[in-house]
């Protein structure tokens, strides 16, 4: 993804899985609602460009290099 800026994920999301948003290097902003309790590794990798990540208090897993 090449100019993907800003997330609001559902709210049915329970996950986020391996390398997502691996590589959006425009990500600026991602706001994860308080029902995702796993983000898988790599999710955020080279995110460059991302300030501001909203995260619930219910993850219980953050992957590597996330």
């Amino acid at each position: 993804c090449t100019s993907l800026q800003y997330v609001r994920l559902s709210t049915s999301i329970e996950s986020l899985e391996k390398a997502l948003f691996a590589f959006c290097e425009q990500l600026q902003s991602i706001h994860i609602p308080f029902q995702i309790t796993r983000i898988e590794s790599q999710c955020f990798k080279k995110c460059c460009s991302l300030t501001h990540i909203n995260l619930p208090e219910k993850i219980f897993t953050i992957g590597y290099e996330s």
